[in-house]
């Protein structure tokens, strides 16, 4: 499996505040095999 995901980090003090991570759930999904219908019927 392969996914691209760029990430954020905030430094104030010399210190890591934050770090995000941010990747395509959509490209994750598929490549574990899952499909986008559009307009199919609801679910029960």
């Amino acid at each position: 499996m392969v996914t691209r995901a760029p990430s954020t980090c905030s430094v104030g003090n010399d210190e890591i505040i934050t770090h995000r991570i941010y990747y395509d759930q959509l490209e994750l999904y598929s490549q574990l095999g899952g499909e986008l219908v559009f307009g199919g019927p609801s679910p029960a």
